[in-house]
């Protein structure tokens, strides 16, 4: 794939990138958004503390499974979080309300109270 990319001319890095060395040839001193989908909470906090040496202005979103990790990287700088285990249960969610009858709006309503954990 990367191959294919970069014979297209599409620029791309293929590499670990909770190392130093593969985000410096990344040019993330000038990327607006770092996105780290990696399953391992190593990896993503080895990949955001090394970010934020390169550009501590950079927004970071990341993949997390454990409220713990959660707390681990938003006070190492991490943006926004995503819970792929909570966020599959929504869309279940979303698709049961939809077949009991609920609007889009409704249900839209009830998935981010409980995403926002205002709903009790």
């Amino acid at each position: 794939m990367i191959y294919r990319l970069k014979k297209a001319g599409v620029p791309c890095i293929y590499g670990d990138a909770s190392k130093p060395d593969v985000l410096s040839g990344a040019a993330l001193e000038k990327a607006k958004l770092l996105v780290c989908t990696f399953p391992s909470f190593l990896d993503v906090e080895l990949t955001v503390i090394n970010a934020r040496v390169i550009n501590p202005r950079i927004d970071i979103v990341a993949r997390v499974e454990r409220d713990l990790d959660a707390q681990i990287l938003k006070g190492i700088g991490v943006n926004a979080l995503v819970k792929p285990q909570f966020e599959v249960s929504l869309e279940i969610t979303r698709h049961a309300l939809h077949r009991y009858g609920l609007t889009t709006i409704e249900i839209n309503y009830l998935l981010n109270s409980l995403r926002e954990g205002t709903m009790s």
